[in-house]
């Protein structure tokens, strides 16, 4: 887990650059002094490096965020310069990387940031420490208070807000929306696909009440995260609750089932009505590594190399089998004509050769191109030539395009996937995820 240091006291601001796996987007937040009352966050959003870190090397990483803290400068005032701190987190991209790169990256990194050529452009506090990969399951955790903020769930102190908040008019759900929605599948007891137990709003043995937080699927472009609110783990079939276990102790996957022990005893909100504070034990986020968008797209693609690569091996090769084709037309022409010459027929066999003619032209026209596929996962007209050297041309057919994806899906259940990523069947037969509100 990784934890951020607290910012220095001197400076409201903090820069905070979040390298994802296609680019890195710098942000200021200030945050709100003391002597206000006020726990609203200002954000800037800056420009957006790319490509993402996960690209660099320990020799090119040195100016690679230059760019972005250079429009930094003028988001800080400038007697704020010398105390905001500096946090570079990143996610799946580099957690892909083997530890020992990641560490010389993030080496060059702060030396780079923190090198008198740099000094002009980079004021800031810049620390080591603060440099490094988030894992999965905090980048599901952070990604879940993102979404139960913007609703209205839980406020900038992560403490759960009153039911009775007036709707907003930003077009989200809010508080009231959401509680609406979950007691009545708390009623009709859909928590589980059946389980009453730990459905939302529901009383348990504390005689209090439990308000359910909002669950999200977080797709980036490495990884997908999956979480939700681990009280619903009370809940759960005994076979889903074995089987999150054993990933939470085996593979480090699983957070928050300290939250929702097996008597089913959740966390409540105090009787006052003030609120209970969020944290990470109250979600249970389960990371996909290698099935963000982006990797999933190469995956899909090296899957139809493939079988394209296949069918030409299994049809004797595109253009050594178009030749033979041409060749053997261009014997049985020549035998048919010199019969019908033969024979006198010369009308018959100037119509002979032209049809031969146009017979070949059409064949070679339909024969498959060794270098060109026809991928179905691109929009029509898209065409763009892979490092593998193959053209893929966009055709738009989605349903197609599902098979495909099902087919690497399936592949990976096998077992299949490369080590240090999780297959498909990770949650094991008969696993249920909660049928609750969840954000994508």
């Amino acid at each position: 887990t990784t934890e951020m240091a607290p910012p220095s006291s001197s400076s409201p601001y903090v820069i905070l650059c979040d390298a994802g796996s296609t680019g890195t987007r710098l942000y200021v937040y200030s945050l709100p002094s003391s002597a206000t009352t006020s726990h609203e966050v200002q954000i800037q959003e800056g420009p957006k490096i790319r490509p993402g870190l996960s690209s660099q090397t320990p020799a090119t990483v040195g100016t690679y965020l230059l760019p972005a803290f250079e429009a930094a400068l003028d988001m800080i005032p400038g007697e704020f310069h010398a105390t905001t701190p500096v946090y570079v987190y990143a996610t799946a991209g580099m957690r892909l990387l083997p530890l020992e790169l990641q560490t010389e990256i993030y080496d060059a990194l702060a030396q780079g940031l923190t090198s008198p050529e740099a000094r002009g452009i980079v004021p800031f506090v810049v620390e080591r420490e603060n440099l490094g990969t988030i894992d999965g399951t905090d980048e599901g955790y952070f990604a879940a208070l993102a979404v139960n903020y913007l609703s209205g769930v839980i406020g900038p102190d992560l403490i759960t807000l009153p039911t009775d908040q007036p709707a907003d008019s930003d077009g989200l759900p809010d508080r009231n929306d959401l509680d609406r929605n979950l007691q009545s599948q708390g009623d009709r007891g859909l928590s589980w696909f059946g389980s009453k137990k730990g459905a939302a709003g529901n009383s348990n043995s504390n005689n209090g009440s439990h308000r359910t937080l909002l669950g999200a699927l977080d797709l980036g472009g490495a990884s997908a995260q999956i979480v939700f609110d681990a009280a619903l783990l009370a809940g759960a079939p005994p076979a889903t609750r074995r089987r999150l276990q054993e990933l939470q102790n085996g593979r480090s996957l699983g957070l928050g089932l300290r939250g929702a022990n097996e008597e089913g005893v959740l966390s409540m909100e105090p009787a006052d009505g003030s609120g209970r504070s969020v944290s990470r034990n109250d979600f249970f986020s389960l990371s996909l590594l290698g099935y963000g968008g982006s990797e999933m797209r190469e995956s899909v693609d090296a899957y139809l190399e493939e079988v394209h690569a296949r069918n030409l091996q299994q049809r004797g090769g595109g253009r050594t089998r178009k030749r033979r084709l041409q060749a053997a037309n261009l014997q049985l022409t020549q035998r048919q004509t010199q019969r019908n010459n033969n024979n006198n027929n010369r009308a018959m066999a100037q119509r002979l050769m032209k049809k031969n003619k146009k017979n070949n032209n059409q064949k070679a026209e339909a024969d498959v191109d060794p270098n060109t596929i026809a991928n179905p996962c691109y929009p029509p007209g898209y065409t763009v030539t892979l490092p593998s050297g193959y053209i893929h041309t966009g055709s738009g057919q989605g349903d197609v395009c599902m098979e495909h994806l099902d087919a690497v899906m399936e592949r990976n259940a096998r077992g299949s996937c490369d080590p240090g990523q999780f297959c498909v069947d990770l949650l094991g037969p008969g696993v249920q995820i909660p049928n609750q509100e969840t954000f994508f």
